[in-house]
């Protein structure tokens, strides 16, 4: 069984489909049981749980041989999600939760650049999970990707298609190299 936290998102829904394709059994850790209703199927189970709950998270570990955390409480986060409360402590409690159940193999997608002194709070969160699964004891992999294009044609393109009007980070001199959600997807 694999534990998938962050299922429901660009990144989370690809690894999901590419999962299931392959007939793998996954268990989808979700705040939102209407976002993932559509991807539940034979090999599909959904789990209402936030991960941000030591409760929840460990209640999900049942059979749970991998985690894959593709959570990301920054850039349109809901309910509340921080990347202090989801990258920092969530993973934390995911960490926790893998080592106290023997799960095998802990996948974390963080991002390119995460270091403790970033000027960004999801960076640094996102460094202090890496951080805290390396020192884990468990069998890990992190993937640090760079933003997703999907993102980016969302942020910039359909602005600039409704209104012929975009906006930009900072002056727009520094180049940002962007990924397909579909290729990080692969990797995992």
């Amino acid at each position: 069984m694999i534990l998938m936290a962050g299922g429901t998102g660009t990144l989370g829904t690809r690894v999901v489909e590419r999962l299931r394709a392959r007939q793998l059994q996954v268990r989808i850790l979700t705040r939102h049981l209407e976002r993932a209703r559509r991807l539940e199927s034979e090999h599909v189970e959904v789990v209402v749980g936030d991960l941000r709950d030591p409760l929840a998270v460990d209640r999900a570990m049942t059979g749970v041989r991998t985690i894959i955390s593709a959570v990301q409480g920054g850039f349109g986060a809901t309910d509340g999600a921080t990347p202090q409360s989801v990258d920092g402590q969530g993973n934390s409690n995911l960490i926790a939760a893998a080592r106290s159940h023997h799960v095998e193999h802990f996948i974390l997608v963080s991002i390119i650049d995460a270091a403790p002194d970033h000027p960004l709070e999801l960076w640094r969160m996102k460094y202090q999970a890496e951080q805290e699964l390396k020192a884990s004891g468990l069998s890990w992999t992190i993937i640090s990707s760079a933003p997703f294009m999907e993102w980016a044609v969302a942020q910039y393109g359909d602005p600039l298609i409704r209104t012929g009007r975009t906006w930009i980070f900072g002056r727009g001199e520094m180049p940002i190299n962007f990924v397909s959600a579909n290729d990080v997807a692969g990797f995992v």
